[in-house]
């Protein structure tokens, strides 16, 4: 009798032969097709035995994931996170200081319902929950949470955001324990832009559709509205852009895109515009959308701020931030500066002992 089979795919998560567990003889299987439902297996090399489900037995798909504020220039940087995309359907984050990696996925609750969450597997190849909620929409099965997080310099927490039809909030969640904060706990539902998702050590920031908001990274510290002044903002660039210890962040925002302002704020809530005159201003430029980025960075001491403008051309300028008192900027990018033409710049970055470096050339035809 001739039986008909379905074809099973394994897709390896961690194997014990990878370079930044090599010691471990732990394996993580998705069993399952890709893009597909199927189970998540933790085997021990060592011990044998039968599988061990870290998830449980339902059926589980892998999501697509990202994490916030990548670059290039900082992909080899071991306190940024980075997106690999080795398991087919899906996104592998990297966590900042060997960490481990971090998943997005759904599980089939039946009857056309799901839950969406996170999962971790460890640096020593463990594989286990991190958070999870019920889908939302009239059949419980669209994703609550946004396809973009964020993770602290040691790689041991990250922030996520939730859509507004989930509450819309932000949550800070401990990755080994899944101890969630909402940080946005007395606040109606927002629209969070997921790119401007960041943790720095003492504070987060996070943009929304009407405006921005940071918190102190305390237990039960609540996100506030940042004071931009007046007139006050309606359109926001939907990313941030931190200074390297993270003390500072910098990002724009305006009347609309081709008149808006660079913005520097402080894990206080201090904010001080830095632009005089309104401009059609160039994003943060992260990945994967914008490929020589960044076009915002901010000084560690927060006395100094950098941008690119966007038209014809694109022109780098420099100022210092205006805390006291106002200060004029500088078109670093000007003709007195360069001896040929250049029409594109990018790769901002501030370094103590340079000062500000960037790229600079013309645009590839």
């Amino acid at each position: 009798m001739r039986r008909n089979s379905v074809p099973i795919a394994l897709t390896v998560l961690l194997a014990p032969w990878a370079a930044a567990w090599a010691q471990s003889p732990h394996t993580v299987l998705f069993r399952g097709l890709p893009a597909g439902f199927g189970t998540l297996e933790q085997r021990d090399l060592a011990a044998g035995g039968p599988p061990a489900f870290p998830l449980g037995a339902g059926q589980i798909r892998l999501l697509p994931l990202d994490v916030s504020g990548r670059t290039v220039l900082a992909r080899a940087d071991p306190a940024h996170g980075w997106r690999h995309d080795d398991v087919p359907g899906a996104g592998r984050v990297s966590l900042p200081a060997e960490r481990g990696s971090l998943f997005h996925f759904e599980e089939d609750l039946g009857a056309g319902a799901r839950s969406f969450g996170f999962f971790w597997i460890d640096a020593a190849g463990q594989a286990r929950p991190v958070v999870a909620r019920n889908g939302t929409g009239p059949a419980n099965d669209r994703d609550p949470f946004l396809g973009r997080v964020a993770a602290s310099a040691d790689g041991l927490t990250m922030l996520c955001a939730t859509t507004r039809a989930a509450g819309g909030n932000l949550l800070e969640i401990e990755i080994a324990t899944g101890n969630v904060i909402d940080r946005t706990a007395n606040q109606p539902a927002r629209l969070w832009l997921a790119q401007s998702l960041f943790l720095a050590p003492q504070w987060g920031l996070a943009m929304h559709a009407d405006g921005v908001q940071s918190f102190m990274r305390l237990p039960a510290a609540q996100a506030s509205a940042l004071n931009l002044g007046l007139p006050a903002p309606t359109w926001y660039s939907g990313d941030v852009a931190l200074s390297v210890a993270g003390n500072f962040g910098v990002f724009v925002a305006g009347s609309s895109a081709l008149s808006a302002d660079v913005y520097v704020a402080d894990a206080n809530g201090s904010v001080a515009r830095a632009t005089q005159t309104p401009a059609a201003i160039s994003p943060a430029g992260y990945l994967p959308e914008q490929i020589d980025g960044p076009y915002l960075a901010v000084s560690d001491d927060g006395s100094q701020c950098a941008w690119r403008t966007e038209g014809l051309t694109r022109e780098a300028f420099l100022a210092r931030v205006p805390w006291q008192v106002a200060a004029p900027e500088v078109q670093l990018t000007s003709n007195a500066n360069f001896t040929d033409t250049i029409d594109e710049v990018g790769q901002f970055a501030f370094r103590t002992s340079a000062g500000l470096v960037f790229s600079a050339g013309e645009r590839a035809e």
